[in-house]
């Protein structure tokens, strides 16, 4: 187990272009409290709110990246050629808090959500 609250990956020369597939399962629990997590770039927006009871809040996360059409087991077969895949895409994600938590500035952080992401694929082909 960890000591720290900060986890942090390090990489040498790995880009997204190498990664066809990811498997990804987190957990953890969130003490009670109003905790403010900054979604959006712009600090005058409002900002997705969390508040957890007495007790705190057990969060847990999944999300699988692979190719079109392959199945979970093929997407991590080592063996397979690239040329066989299609761009990696998020194929799967869920979350699940428990107890359930009333979320505040959903519809506010939702606009803004796809900021915080930039698409290097659509722009390169419309580039092109």
């Amino acid at each position: 187990l960890l000591s720290s609250s900060n986890v942090e990956f390090t990489s040498h020369q790995l880009t997204a272009d190498l990664i066809h597939a990811v498997q990804v399962k987190a957990g953890v629990r969130i003490r009670e409290g109003r905790r403010e997590i900054p979604l959006d770039k712009d600090n005058s927006r409002p900002q997705f709110i969390i508040e957890p009871p007495k007790g705190g809040c057990r969060v847990s996360a999944a999300v699988t990246v692979g190719s079109d059409g392959l199945t979970s087991e093929e997407d991590l077969d080592v063996d397979r050629l690239t040329t066989s895949r299609s761009h990696p895409m998020v194929k799967n994600a869920g979350l699940v808090l428990d107890p359930p938590l009333p979320l505040a500035n959903v519809a506010p952080t939702l606009i803004h959500f796809p900021t915080l992401f930039e698409d290097r694929y659509l722009v390169a082909s419309l580039r092109s």
